[in-house]
């Protein structure tokens, strides 16, 4: 009887009933699950920036955007202001209104009194431009921001010499020989129920001469 016959037969039928194995190993389970761990930090940092982004896109919404449009058209009017003879800046802490002298001018007339007003009935802001003189045609309106709860004006004179502080008031009424140093504008938003502030503080250029009516005219 062959004996190394019979030892490889069974050999044989050892490794059939018990064939090697072919699973992952140790060490490449634990670089799979590395690289699983990295790719999720990954797309979890996207999703929580993409969600932060959103967030902020949403808290300005159409309204803040409208009132900050407001605010800069209004800005620009002002710092573009000069006094004229007929016409002067008078304001409350809802309406104001002044003259603005164009180059190009406005109509027939380089002359032209704009007015910005909050209307607590509609709750809206409007800015109204008339031509001079004021029968020269309807003054034209333009809505600029609506669901507006409250608007305040306030106003700052020339600081005293030797003082650098504004001291606010609601009304001027300074007449042709002053012009206010500051206007600073409060708009109150009614977003969601709850009240939404936007400010801003406008310093205007020193104004010195006046254009008279003949001037105008010429």
């Amino acid at each position: 009887m062959d004996l190394s016959h019979t030892n490889k037969c069974s050999l044989r039928r050892l490794r059939d009933r018990h064939p090697p194995a072919t699973g992952f190993t140790l060490l490449e389970v634990l670089i799979v699950v590395a690289i699983l761990v990295v790719l999720m930090t990954v797309t979890a940092s996207v999703f929580f920036s993409g969600l932060s982004v959103w967030g902020k896109a949403r808290s300005i919404n159409v309204g803040t955007i409208d009132a900050l449009i407001c605010i800069e058209y209004f800005e620009r009017d002002l710092r573009n202001a000069s006094p004229f003879y007929s016409i002067e800046l008078r304001g409350r802490s809802e309406l104001v209104s002044f003259p603005q002298v164009l180059e190009g001018g406005y109509g027939d007339s380089p002359v032209r009194q704009v007015r910005y007003e909050f209307d607590e009935r509609t709750r809206t802001v409007a800015r109204f431009v008339s031509p001079f003189p004021m029968g020269g045609g309807e003054p034209g309106a333009e809505l600029l921001v609506s669901n507006v709860k409250s608007m305040r004006l306030r106003y700052a004179p020339v600081p005293e010499v030797g003082s650098s502080a504004l001291r606010w008031q609601d009304v001027w009424e300074g007449g042709h020989a002053t012009w206010p140093a500051a206007v600073r504008i409060d708009l109150v938003l009614d977003e969601a129920g709850e009240g939404k502030t936007i400010s801003r503080t406008i310093d205007l250029p020193l104004r010195i001469e006046t254009l008279d009516e003949e001037e105008a005219k010429r």
